[in-house]
């Protein structure tokens, strides 16, 4: 009961700043959608034509943009950036916020371990991530079947597009929940979580702009480049181990540490 009644609280405790993300993403999508037919131009194309193909990579615009399908996947180099903030938040105040707002006294009396404690944070921001992708998925979508025109495109691609966003996604919500129960103190994890994806997500750009330097083993946007899913329909080898090795790794060095941290309360 109390396992539920925790886990019940963790999701309506974040339920008005989901609604706020993923509400706040459709319009965007939804808004980038608009402007496909201008960017399919012919004008457009001679326009990117005389960039730098190097240049234009870096900012997710390589590839026949003329199609709807790669132009899904230079609208994801963004989503992703924004379900990276919102994931890594998550993973920040997962613990954090117990102890920042003296609530760990509602937490650790429960007849539950700390282990348990851990595990229904996991699975209700499991749950935020999820409700956040099938949005974001349902959006994409919509903004396909609308503008397309008589463009036909292979749901396959388009399903592997949404699931690496959530990848990513899972990605760096164990990342802030690592930081999270690694440091003893943080002033405010939205902050950290957007100085952390922004500051990943530049370095992408170098080491795009670069052709792939060894930046690209510990660069979570690099595991799943939305362009070479869109021309293989599969993701690179070397991004799906990585992905699965920190996700398992971070997930249970999280725990270690969990069981080991002196929680603040206001007892």
């Amino acid at each position: 009961v109390d396992f539920m009644n925790i886990y019940l609280y963790e999701i309506k405790k974040k339920m008005v700043s989901t609604l706020i993300w993923v509400s706040s993403l459709a319009v965007f999508s939804i808004l980038f959608y608009t402007m496909f037919e201008a960017m399919a131009s012919e004008v457009m194309a001679d326009l990117l034509a005389d960039f730098d193909q190097t240049f234009l990579k870096a900012f997710g615009m390589e590839g026949d943009l003329s199609t709807i399908i790669s132009y899904t996947a230079m609208i994801s180099v963004y989503i992703v950036l924004c379900a990276a903030i919102f994931s890594c938040n998550l993973g920040l105040n997962a613990v954090h916020i117990e102890e920042r707002d003296m609530t760990a006294d509602f937490l650790i009396p429960k007849p539950v371990t700390r282990n348990k404690i851990l595990t229904v944070k996991i699975l209700a921001a499991a749950t935020h991530m999820l409700l956040f992708s099938i949005a974001n998925s349902l959006a994409c979508y919509a903004g396909m079947e609308i503008f397309k025109g008589n463009q036909e495109y292979s749901f396959l691609t388009f399903a592997l597009l949404m699931l690496a966003i959530f990848i990513v996604q899972l990605l760096f919500f164990v990342i802030g929940l690592f930081i999270s129960v690694a440091l003893k103190k943080m002033e405010s994890p939205l902050p950290f979580s957007m100085g952390l994806a922004f500051g990943l997500f530049i370095l992408n750009s170098f080491d795009t702009i670069l052709e792939d330097t060894f930046f690209r083993f510990i660069i979570p946007y690099d595991y799943f480049e939305f362009h070479y899913i869109v021309e293989h329909s599969s993701y690179k080898t070397y991004g799906m181990i990585i992905s699965l090795v920190l996700i398992v790794s971070l997930t249970l060095g999280s725990y270690l540490l969990y069981n080991r941290r002196n929680i603040a309360t206001a007892m």
